[in-house]
């Protein structure tokens, strides 16, 4: 027979002996769903894990859901559930044994987009590539720019895929995969570089999404972004990361010409449809590297490379952030190939050893946890957030609040404090008294180890 929604609802009530009300609410009456923020923490080997889930979607309240959790520790992987039902909420999990990552809804079972944070960067494990095209739509295209090594060239990676596998297999050009979907934070933290081949078709963008791009440039990743569609990947500060403006969208590119010293102009075999370009003009920390010269009615950048001022959290030469906006599928093999080896190694630093000038196999500033910043409450936030800290031991410490691009926006603290738990307010100003645009901040702690500890604040004006 027919039922209405109450009759379903109070049948699985009864059966499950839970109050659905919330759930129906939300997933049956109610629009949208939950962008969890999430990171997670443990003070030692043997320690209590702390998980924090914050939800930063707009416009559709707070779910509560009981939430997944995937817990591996270097005795075992266990499977819990945490009821989350604040905006901003910690769990303390006891574990046994050293926590090597968590995953929130491994399994998928929860429409939603997952962030993380990149809270600690050894940035000593290479180049990372990333697939980001669907192989059953452009296998042909796609296997021959991967046997060609197009995206690579002669540099040594570890090999991830926002994608299944082929049904054919690999080309064999390539390593086994290291992964599948979005890059979690405790992963891409490893890699000095990250090489991403997008495309925005088929679902990869949503994994570019819940990959902690703008958290790994902050802490000092290096990033080569290949892809068409460019805008829709440079969110969440991105676009003002790179500083530029965005001229044309969804257009056909004419042509790729080399402007910076020894790259290539690059032939298309293919059209380069749908693909989104840039105005002329650049900030003083960007290098224009490819302009298309006869798709439009003037030039327009296809290509640049920022190196922001002061570098990155884990390292000062760092959170470089190189574009081509292209199908890169679609661009003449050995051309591109040359010009992603050159653009590794003038513009990202590649091979990247993280060592301390003169002194070997000495880590520099891969800094082991001994402070750390909480996640900033309320964020978003308008006018102020409060920022929580915490010293295990008492010492000198600095708080900053920099931009997207790595600017100092405001000095918070400097000085000696006692070990336990602080916090501070910032209300969105800087140095100078001055309200700051709305926008994604960073606070960032240091102690007298040069210890860093970055948590990401988004300002809604």
């Amino acid at each position: 027979g027919s039922a209405t929604t109450e009759d379903l609802q109070a049948a699985m009530e009864s059966v499950s002996g839970r109050d659905l009300t919330a759930f129906f609410q939300q997933w049956i009456y109610g629009e949208y769903f939950p962008v969890y923020e999430f990171g997670w923490s443990q003070e030692s080997g043997d320690g209590d894990l702390v998980v924090t889930i914050n939800q930063v979607q707009d416009n559709a309240g707070v779910f509560t859901m009981p939430v997944p959790l995937r817990i591996t520790t270097d005795q075992g992987t266990t499977d819990l559930k945490v009821e989350n039902n604040q905006a901003s909420q910690q769990f303390t999990i006891t574990v046994n044994g050293t926590v090597e990552s968590v995953r929130l809804d491994p399994d998928n079972w929860i429409l939603r987009q997952v962030k993380t944070t990149v809270t600690n960067a050894p940035l000593d494990e290479g180049v990372l590539l990333v697939n980001g095209v669907d192989w059953g739509t452009y296998s042909a295209e796609l296997d021959y720019s991967y046997e060609a090594r197009a995206f690579w060239g002669n540099t040594p990676i570890t090999f991830w895929d926002t994608f299944n596998a082929p049904a054919g297999g690999y080309p064999s050009s390539l390593p086994a995969p290291l992964g599948h979907g979005a890059v979690p934070a405790d992963v891409i933290g490893n890699y000095s570089t990250v090489i991403w081949v997008g495309n925005n078709y088929a679902g990869d963008l949503a994994k570019w999404a819940e990959t902690p791009i703008s958290s790994y440039l902050e802490a000092g990743g290096n990033l080569l972004l290949m892809t068409r569609r460019s805008q829709d990947f440079l969110t969440d500060g991105l676009a003002d990361y790179l500083d530029v403006n965005f001229a044309e969208s969804g257009s056909t590119l004419g042509n790729c010409v080399a402007v910076a010293p020894d790259l290539v102009n690059i032939p298309f075999v293919g059209t380069q449809s749908w693909n989104d370009v840039f105005y002329n003009v650049v900030g003083p920390q960007s290098t224009v590297l490819f302009r298309d010269t006869s798709g439009f009615s003037s030039t327009r950048i296809t290509g640049l490379v920022t190196v922001p001022e002061g570098g990155g959290t884990f390292r000062p030469d760092g959170g470089r952030f190189a574009l081509i906006s292209g199908r890169p599928y679609r661009m003449e093999a050995s051309a591109l190939m040359a010009n992603v080896e050159e653009i590794l190694a003038t513009y990202l630093l590649e091979p990247y050893s993280p060592v301390v000038s003169g002194v070997e196999d000495e880590p520099a500033l891969v800094p082991s946890v001994h402070a750390g910043l909480g996640s900033n409450y309320p964020n978003p936030f308008n006018p102020q957030t409060i920022i929580p800290f915490s010293l295990p031991q008492g010492g000198e410490i600095m708080v900053e609040v920099f931009d997207a691009r790595g600017r100092l926006v405001s000095c918070l603290a400097q000085g000696q404090y006692p070990a336990g738990p602080h916090q501070l307010t910032w209300d969105g100003t800087d140095q100078a008294g001055r309200a700051v645009p709305s926008g994604v901040y960073f606070a960032r702690l240091r102690d007298g180890q040069g210890v860093a500890s970055t948590e990401r604040m988004t300002l809604v004006r």
